[in-house]
């Protein structure tokens, strides 16, 4: 994930804007990996009302949300809102 931008959505609101995911081909333990960011590719229908943001995967953990999710560029960017929790606040 990269952070392009943040901004102040609202009183209290941290929001950043980041690119979640890339076209750009990876070398995993597996082999080369090239994620699709082409239309048709990827449904966002699911993530129309946001999608949990968690530390590290873990559904114990949630930190905030994922907004405003949009496939631009050859990446998948999404507008991160985060909680106010502990885990969050770090």
């Amino acid at each position: 994930m990269r952070v392009e931008s943040t901004r102040a959505a609202g009183e209290g609101e941290r929001v950043a804007v980041a690119s979640l995911s890339s076209d750009v081909e990876i070398v995993r333990w597996f082999g080369r990996e090239k994620l699709l960011h082409e239309p048709g590719a990827v449904d966002l229908t699911r993530a129309a009302h946001g999608l949990p943001m968690l530390f590290n995967h873990d559904a114990s953990l949630p930190i905030g949300v994922v907004r405003n999710l949009s496939i631009e560029g050859g990446r998948l960017r999404g507008e991160l809102h985060f909680a106010t929790n502990p885990k969050a606040m770090e």
